[in-house]
């Protein structure tokens, strides 16, 4: 069939690749139209009303069905068997598919994953998708992944059973019954083997773990938070499983549950829950990032580190409000910038440093009020444009009369309780390795950066040892637990 726009005929497979152009670029019909018409008249591209026809076309090739335990109902889902059978009409898959090697009882291993997460769509609302994706198209992005269900609502365990109940069910049973694909002499078996992969919070409620703050906060084994900084241990293997979860969620304190709160949504070995490397990439790096910008602002170097940030390319600021330190948020590609390129020692210099986030003296906390009267019982101006002019002027008077007890225990911070020393070549090795690690969980085993399982599992564990050895033991937290200790049993599957 042709679509004919004025002078023009153009063919369905023309008006598909405007309109996934129209759709990736985010263009709204509005600007569609002003580049048409700037366009030779608006006679060489498709008309809005012959995309908005196609989209309808295509968005009913697989049926929606509503989900109305959605918030205010809104919300839609495709049937999982339904969108395995259209994607098997497609040419590349099919072949794909075909290529499987066939199994002793005649059939082939489509392995699917499952994917989910959750995020505020607007200040009031949040959206949770879930989507699946074939593994073995070997193409990881977002062209690749295909939503079966996306809900309006909180990203909680109660929205999850209601929401997904029905994609679920359809989950479950391609996993035990497998699925027929295509018919006549293309038909194809397959068994479906199913992965699941997701951030923290997510595969958390989907499994009925405790959040990441519990004292037993790993969704694979049953380390504690006692023992979450202890690299001596070799591996951390996963002992977690359905039938344990069974026994244990039912049970009455919390050591005896063991961090299970509730059965898992889906009864698969608990091997195919895959730890998301994305937000461990991420948690890992902003967490090594913000220790040396913590360390940067003790050290009153703080315009050196955004100065060797701009170096890099990376845009980077440190504000100081009232009570606190603040800086800017760095997304993935800046932050892998920064771990492979910040050269420390232009910033940082070998001293005592402390454990945490870094507050401000107690004055600040103080109304402008109670400031006006210290100053006047000291008979100095009560002039400023804010809190800082007052306290500029109180230190002033300290500096001058140390023996003012009150003033010292306003003005000054108390040292902190976690303090040792720091040097500065011992961090440039912690990124180093890091960095290392980091290549090698993305590596193929083809690529230069690619470890051995043997190798890695050695050289994760000597860089937790480095790890805590040079920062604090406080600061290890469940993703790095999960990308050193875990991910062991993961790399070696």
């Amino acid at each position: 069939p042709l679509v004919a726009i004025k002078k023009s005929v153009f063919t369905n497979e023309e008006v598909d690749r405007e309109l996934a152009a129209k759709d990736q670029g985010l263009v709204t019909d509005a600007a569609y139209l002003a580049i048409k018409n700037l366009s030779n008249g608006g006679s060489d591209m498709p008309s809005l009303n012959s995309l908005r026809i196609r989209r309808r076309i295509i968005n009913g090739a697989i049926q929606l069905h509503r989900v109305p335990s959605a918030k205010k109902e809104d919300g839609c889902r495709r049937s999982v068997p339904d969108l395995l059978r259209y994607l098997y009409l497609l040419p590349n898959i099919k072949k794909m598919i075909h290529n499987l090697p066939v199994q002793d009882n005649g059939r082939r291993k489509l392995e699917l994953r499952f994917a989910g997460d959750g995020r505020c769509t607007t200040k009031r609302t949040g959206t949770v998708m879930c989507l699946i994706s074939l593994v073995g198209e070997g193409v990881h992005n977002a062209s690749r992944e295909y939503s079966v269900n996306l809900c309006n609502g909180k990203e909680d365990r109660q929205a999850m059973e209601t929401t997904l109940a029905v994609t679920l069910a359809e989950l479950t049973s391609l996993v035990k019954e497998g699925i027929v694909l295509g018919d006549g002499e293309s038909a194809v078996t397959c068994d479906i083997a199913l992965t699941m992969c997701a951030d923290r919070k997510f595969l958390g409620l989907f499994l009925g773990i405790l959040a990441a703050s519990a004292k037993y906060f790993c969704p694979y084994c049953f380390a504690s938070k006692d023992l979450i900084a202890d690299f001596s241990i070799e591996s951390w293997p996963i002992k977690r499983t359905y039938e344990e979860a069974e026994k244990l969620h039912a049970k009455k304190t919390v050591d005896e549950r063991k961090g299970h709160d509730a059965l898992p949504l889906l009864d698969i070995p608990f091997t195919s829950y895959i730890p998301d490397t994305l937000h461990m990439f991420l948690r890992i790096m902003g967490k090594l990032v913000s220790q040396v910008t913590v360390w940067a602002i003790e050290q009153g170097r703080k315009v050196d580190l955004e100065r060797e940030m701009e170096r890099v390319g990376v845009n980077f600021t440190i504000k100081e409000e009232e009570t606190k330190f603040t800086w800017s948020n760095l997304d993935g590609n800046d932050l892998e910038r920064v771990i492979s390129r910040l050269d420390l020692q232009n910033f940082l210099i070998d001293s005592d440093v402390s454990q945490g986030s870094l507050t401000k003296a107690p004055a600040w906390q103080l109304k402008m009020a109670d400031l006006r009267a210290l100053c006047s019982a000291r008979s100095l101006s009560v002039k400023g444009r804010g809190k800082a002019d007052l306290i500029d002027h109180l230190v002033e008077y300290l500096n001058a009369n140390e023996h003012d007890a009150e003033l010292k225990r306003i003005l000054r911070k108390p040292r902190p309780s976690h303090v040792r020393p720091m040097v500065v070549s011992d961090i440039v090795q912690l990124w180093k390795d890091y960095r290392v690690l980091h290549l090698a969980l993305k590596a193929e085993v083809s690529e230069n950066n690619y470890l051995a399982p043997e190798i890695f599992a050695a050289k994760a564990r000597e860089w937790g040892c480095l790890y805590v050895s040079t920062t604090f033991e406080e600061d290890v937290t469940p993703y790095i637990h999960s990308k050193y200790t875990v991910s062991l049993s993961f790399v070696c599957l």
